[in-house]
């Protein structure tokens, strides 16, 4: 049997061989050869992509089966597809966790898994459903460190340099990067990344037709492409018409740099193999000492990285905490999520919406609580948590919303000495907000909540609907925690009976002051 698993070249990487002929023949012989033919089955007919192949392949020689070549030793004998079992899968997890990091040994398994489960599904082992171990890294998420984005300074000086050499290199101005050279591609493919948020291999794999008009809008044009991983288009809409064309300062529009990109590699559509001419990022052929091609190639992850590397070390942009800034798609694509979060008004499904993910991996790997308007948040919910604790020892009047401690002049009243604050959402930000717990607060706080809720839909169109949301955030999850047993009370008790100061009041009334003012 052959040895070698051959992956055809995709824009992840080229051509790529592994060898497995070390564990052939051996204690695990028949472990390894039904893997071999299970992962050749995988690149030919199955749903996983190439890279994702290789991920596996990898893997599972360098990890999987050093430990299964002891497993077998512990036994005494050769180790057969019949051993295969629940238990020995969740030795092998447990043995991860010794020997890595928690998200990293996570990792691992996962992907060994779904070796383990695609051998199950050709028959080779039993079925994955009586051998998959019970869940190995519980929390696994909480592991997870969500992508920093960069500052507006350090996006505004990374655009400024992106962009000064794009002209260069398009006016045959710059002294080390040629038109069309695989630094002009990358160089291109970041422009491309920064108003659209796009990953990287969607960019990579942009068709000479991504770049469409809307079939309905007039001046408007669509940036298509495929995420494999999802199985679905994302699209990026941009508007564009011949008087936005002529103006110099957006020279460096979306559309433009995909048409400079195109118009670059054109003629290489002719050279390149043919189930490659769809694509626009192709670069020159490769002239290294590892390997070469007379032909142009699609460009890869492994290029845009070395090329990327080289304009990090040119630009040397200093980072907000003094280091030298790296370029990162990821925190490029960060950077849109929070761009998007504080448009939306903290609105995490529209951010979700935008990336093409679903709203919990956005949340998990691209909304940091600590930069801009999830910063401001959760700042926000850490004082008022602060607020509440301190409240009981106050002396406070009864307000509809609980209490406050200075009515006339607290931080948001009239301060006119006559006039007492009626700001009732800007109570939740207001360090003279009392909230004791006693049941008449209670039964008027969650009254105010329930209307809030009644009244969410018309209150999304007002300017205070981040006010709403915040409020109702921390009266459901800070004031719960805090009083326990009687907020609860309290809340079931509103719902059915509001306090009278709530019962039938309209948001249009209710809020006028708050809209007003800001």
């Amino acid at each position: 049997m052959d040895s070698v698993l051959v992956l055809p070249a995709c824009t992840s990487f080229r051509e790529h061989k592994i060898d497995f002929s070390f564990y052939l023949g051996g204690c695990i012989d028949e472990f390894v050869t039904a893997a071999l033919s299970t992962l050749r089955v995988e690149l030919t007919d199955g749903d996983r992509s190439i890279a994702t192949v290789l991920t596996i392949s990898t893997t599972a020689r360098a990890v999987l089966f050093p430990w299964l070549v002891t497993a077998s030793s512990a036994m005494g004998r050769s180790l057969f597809l019949d051993d295969i079992d629940k238990s020995l899968l969740e030795s092998f997890a447990a043995d991860l966790r010794l020997d890595n990091s928690y998200s990293t040994a996570s990792c691992k398994c996962a992907s060994v898994l779904m070796l383990i489960e695609s051998m199950s599904r050709l028959g080779y082992l039993a079925p994955f459903s009586g051998i998959r171990p019970h869940a190995q890294f519980p929390g696994r998420n909480a592991a997870t460190i969500s992508t920093r984005p960069y500052s507006k300074l350090e996006r505004d000086a990374l655009i400024r340099a992106l962009a000064s050499d794009f002209r260069n290199i398009r006016d045959e101005l710059h002294p080390d990067i040629a038109p069309g050279s695989t630094d002009a591609l990358a160089v291109g493919l970041l422009l491309l990344a920064l108003p659209t948020g796009l990953n990287l291999t969607p960019l990579l794999e942009l068709g000479r037709d991504a770049l469409r008009p809307h079939p309905l809008h007039m001046n408007e044009w669509m940036l298509v492409a495929y995420k494999r991983r999802s199985n679905r288009e994302q699209i990026a809409r941009v508007k564009w018409s011949d008087e936005i064309s002529a103006m110099r300062s957006l020279d460096l529009h979306l559309v433009v740099v995909y048409q400079q990109i195109a118009t670059w590699t054109q003629a290489r559509t002719l050279e390149v193999d043919e189930q490659h001419r769809h694509l626009v990022f192709i670069r020159p052929p490769l002239e290294g000492k590892t390997s070469t091609s007379e032909k142009p190639v699609p460009m890869t992850l492994g290029d845009f990285g070395y090329a990327v590397g080289k304009l990090n070390k040119r630009y040397a942009i200093t980072a907000d905490d003094g280091r030298r800034l790296t370029i990162s798609m990821r925190r490029i694509r960060a950077t849109l999520a929070a761009r998007i979060y504080d448009l939306s008004g903290g609105d995490p499904f529209v951010v979700a919406r935008v990336l093409g993910n679903l709203p919990r991996t956005t949340a998990l790997h691209y909304l940091e609580p600590e930069f801009g308007a999830p910063a401001k948040f959760a700042r926000a919910v850490q004082e008022f948590a602060a607020n509440l604790q301190q409240s009981p020892s106050q002396e406070s009047e009864p307000t509809p919303v609980g209490g406050c401690s200075d009515p006339l002049h607290g931080r948001f009243a009239p301060k006119d000495g006559i006039t007492y604050c009626q700001r009732w959402l800007h109570c939740f930000q207001c360090p003279n907000q009392c909230i004791t717990g006693d049941e008449n607060g209670l039964w008027r706080l969650y009254s105010f909540y329930w209307l809030l809720h009644e009244k969410s839909q018309a209150l999304k169109r007002l300017q205070i609907s981040g006010q709403v949301r915040f409020a109702l955030h921390v009266i459901d999850t800070v004031v719960l925690e805090r009083f326990g047993a009687s907020a609860q009370k309290a809340k079931d008790a509103a719902r059915v009976r509001p306090h009278p100061i709530w019962a039938g009041v309209k948001a249009s009334n209710l809020f006028f002051k708050e809209v007003a003012d800001d």
